[in-house]
């Protein structure tokens, strides 16, 4: 599979690994799996992690049905904190592209290039 998920912080935190190529594909699968995982209503916070992706083959085509997808979970989004760590300047692009993409949707992402600065991130903004 070219994701994986985990919980950290005790599972409060969930961590969304991608590994080799990203494509359209896999973005709606993945959509398709934190849905039918009940990770969306489930966690408030999300980790995703680019760092062992090598390869992008993702179209405009493929960004605007993801984002569709998220639209149809706006319920279950909303209040959301995204953080994406990337691991090449591609992946960082490509990351920063849905940061600006998501803005009509209600839940915060923040792009970065250093995980242990992403999970401070998230961990600052957990309920106490």
């Amino acid at each position: 599979m070219p994701y994986k998920f985990d919980k950290l912080q005790d599972g409060a935190i969930l961590h969304s690994r991608f590994i080799g190529e990203i494509n359209d594909n896999l973005l709606l699968s993945y959509a398709h799996a934190l849905q039918e995982n009940n990770y969306l209503g489930g966690f408030g916070l999300e980790l995703v992690d680019g760092r062992e992706v090598n390869a992008h083959a993702t179209t405009r085509q493929g960004m605007e049905a993801f984002a569709e997808a998220a639209r149809q979970v706006e319920d279950q989004i909303r209040g959301r904190r995204v953080a994406m760590v990337a691991g090449s300047d591609v992946t960082y692009g490509m990351f920063r592209m849905w940061e600006l993409r998501r803005e009509d949707l209600d839940y915060t992402v923040r792009v970065f290039r250093d995980y242990d600065e992403a999970l401070a991130w998230l961990i600052a903004s957990r309920p106490k």
